[in-house]
């Protein structure tokens, strides 16, 4: 088993009691997730998956940059 780390993370009030009320792992959920957007992102190398998930891919170079909105 690999090891593992404690990290924060922001979700709906709500929602982790309705999670805790009815038994879920939240920490198993968060990780699988992870593992599967991970495996969607490096098999199929989809940059602009990154916008619509919330988080800014790593892009070297001046190709394929998002614009600045501002």
């Amino acid at each position: 088993m690999r090891k593992k780390i404690t990290i924060g993370i922001y979700v709906d009030e709500e929602e982790v009691r309705k999670a805790k009320e009815i038994g879920l792992n939240i920490s198993k959920i968060s990780e699988n997730a992870l593992k599967e957007v991970i495996e969607k992102i490096l098999s199929s190398n989809l940059r602009e998956v990154a916008g619509p998930l919330g988080f800014e891919p790593r892009i070297s170079g001046s190709a394929g940059q998002r614009p600045n909105p501002c």
